[in-house]
């Protein structure tokens, strides 16, 4: 299987998924929805290339 570690940052090819998926401002329907909450706190500037987050949470 795969597996995904380490960090990524709060930019607008990632945040798309938050805040825009289809372009009708809505949210990626696969992405977990709790982590997904968590995210839009860290990310709360679709365009914010400094912020950091874990890409796997807890690993």
């Amino acid at each position: 299987g795969g597996h995904t570690i380490g960090i990524a940052h709060c930019n607008p090819s990632f945040t798309n998924r938050l805040y825009n998926f289809t372009g009708k401002g809505d949210m990626d329907p696969s992405l977990d929805s709790e982590y997904a909450r968590v995210l839009k706190k860290k990310c709360k500037v679709p365009t914010d290339n400094t912020t950091i987050f874990e890409m796997d949470p807890g690993s």
